[in-house]
């Protein structure tokens, strides 16, 4: 059963699951060294989940949990680990479909985000300030992709643990569930 648009989908106002993988950049020596094609250590363990209830056609309340690992020897805002750190993180907040606004019917579902979370990436946890773009393709009525990217605006707990703003892109697989 094919969905005739992505503006079909949210009548219901139904809840959304979402399971995929995740990439940080912690610093942009990363991105840096990818574009220039010198050798990055990528994250390793990149889990994301995230639950959506719809309110409206175009507003939704959303949170995200997930995790990830830096590696040994990652270079992190110029420092190169000695060992591995574990990342994990959770978000609550609100994302605005552009839905309502596309004149013609379409099987893409451009939002942006914004949340507030909890990050900790080894050391000591850091509260956050998130704001994301991202799109849904939808395949039908139940099942889409997802890609978005998350701007991570970070302030430490204590003192001695800021540890930089951070960027995070994922790719998930979307469910309704009515």
């Amino acid at each position: 059963m094919n969905v005739s648009s992505a503006q079909d989908i949210y009548k219901k106002k139904p809840y959304l699951i979402s399971y995929g993988v995740n990439i940080i950049f912690e610093d942009r020596n990363q991105f840096e060294n990818y574009v220039k094609n010198e050798p990055v250590l990528w994250n390793i363990s990149p889990i994301t989940f995230g639950l959506e209830k719809r309110i409206r056609n175009d507003f939704a309340i959303i949170g995200i949990a997930g995790t990830n690992v830096y590696q040994e020897k990652q270079k992190i805002n110029g420092i190169t680990l000695k060992n591995s750190k574990d990342v994990y993180f959770i978000e609550i907040g609100a994302k605005l479909n552009f839905i309502p606004l596309l004149k013609y019917k379409t099987n893409i579902d451009p939002y942006v985000t914004a949340t507030t979370g909890y990050i900790n990436r080894g050391v000591a946890g850091e509260l956050n300030l998130n704001f994301g773009l991202g799109t849904n393709y939808w395949f039908n009525s139940k099942f889409g992709l997802n890609f978005n990217a998350t701007y991570r605006i970070n302030e430490a707990i204590s003192v001695e643990n800021k540890q930089g703003d951070l960027m995070q892109f994922s790719i998930m697989l979307v469910q309704i569930i009515d």
